[in-house]
């Protein structure tokens, strides 16, 4: 769908002030806010984790807010851990994650059976807002820094799968299960 800033603004906001400490942000923006930029450092404040899809651009520099320092920038992969050519991606990426043909919700006017199959780094994002969560479960003595160093530091390195975008898919593809051990 479409989401304006104004009511991406609020809607982190709600978050905030509802306790959410991880939040998913799968949106994208090709310029900057000053209230997107606002509501991040807010949720940093409060010890809040925004994940954001970096776009479908196909371009080597990534998306508001998932370009922001205090968002976790996601982006796809295919399950053979390979970009696909419309997913933006870049240096300032933080983590890849899934992203070509999930099977997920659907509005029951697309089909009768409420799941469609969808491709898109905001469809990965979730996927580590997920993993955030599970790692915090885990870890409930880390700290907001803490846990998305954990998370990024047991992601799997997949720059020999995609030798043309060396350093350009953060981390690596996220891994739940090496994050909460």
């Amino acid at each position: 769908g479409r989401c304006d800033l104004v009511r991406l603004a609020n809607g982190v906001m709600y978050a905030i002030e509802s306790g959410a400490s991880i939040i998913n942000v799968s949106a994208s923006f090709d310029v900057p806010s000053a209230v997107l930029d606002q509501v991040t450092q807010i949720a940093r404040d409060h010890g809040a984790i925004i994940t954001g899809s970096t776009g479908n651009g196909g371009l080597t520099e990534i998306s508001f807010p998932a370009r922001y320092d205090d968002v976790v920038g996601v982006t796809a992969l295919d399950m053979a851990m390979v970009a696909p050519a419309w997913a933006n991606t870049g240096p300032t990426v933080s983590v890849a994650a899934p992203g070509v043909e999930l099977l997920g919700a659907a509005p029951l006017d697309l089909n009768s059976r409420g799941t469609a199959w969808w491709s898109g780094t905001s469809f990965s994002s979730p996927l580590v807002a997920g993993a955030l969560a599970l790692t915090k479960q885990a870890h409930p003595q880390l700290d907001r820094d803490g846990l998305v160093w954990q998370l990024l530091d047991s992601s799997m390195d997949v720059d020999g799968m995609n030798p043309a975008l060396q350093g350009m898919l953060g981390h690596g593809c996220v891994q739940p299960l090496p994050a909460v051990e």
